[in-house]
């Protein structure tokens, strides 16, 4: 691993990691910073949307400060999702599929979510930071979901029919 690789702080429990990058990219945080759930107590998604973050999964936020204009943004989303979704066909989910913007789903259900979050300056409209937060379904079962989310989730254990090994999901997503 280079010198320059950003550490990835790794939380228990958290309500949201994206809302805890977003506090700390207000406070300075560099580029590149990371936080890692095992547990999110209040996981979001686009709007206000709620994303169910049971044990098992994998909950990530990265604080990002790119020297690029807010209109070259847009396609950010985008790109993570495909990134990942490209990361998680080299680990055997070859089914994986967008949904359009941010989503990545198998057979109609969604194995991926990504949330792109910014803050601009109010006066010259200048990037500050973006938070990239993504939530992966790994080794949740249907009852880890709970019977509401159940019927719209699936987890990679649950499409490759068996526990995927943590390090080969999460080093498979984290590179891309």
């Amino acid at each position: 691993m280079g010198e320059n690789l950003p550490l990835i702080e790794v939380v228990d429990e958290i309500g949201s990691t994206n809302a805890e990058m977003k506090r700390r990219g207000r406070g300075g945080a560099p580029h590149g910073a990371a936080l890692r759930a095992r547990v999110q107590t209040a996981g979001r998604g686009q709007r206000t949307h709620v994303w169910a973050s049971p044990a098992g999964g994998l909950y990530l936020s990265v604080l990002l400060r790119p020297d690029v204009s807010a209109t070259a943004l847009p396609a950010l989303p985008v790109a993570c999702a495909m990134g990942a979704m490209g990361a998680l066909r080299e680990a055997g989910c070859p089914g994986a599929r967008l949904k359009w913007p941010n989503d990545i789903v198998l057979e109609g259900r969604k194995l991926c979510g990504i949330l792109t979050e910014l803050e601009l300056e109010a006066e010259t409209a200048a990037l500050r930071y973006v938070v990239v937060g993504l939530g992966l379904n790994v080794s949740q079962t249907e009852a880890d979901f709970g019977p509401e989310v159940a019927p719209v989730a699936v987890s990679l254990a649950q499409a490759l029919g068996r526990a995927p090994r943590r390090a080969e999901a999460a080093g498979a997503v984290i590179a891309a």
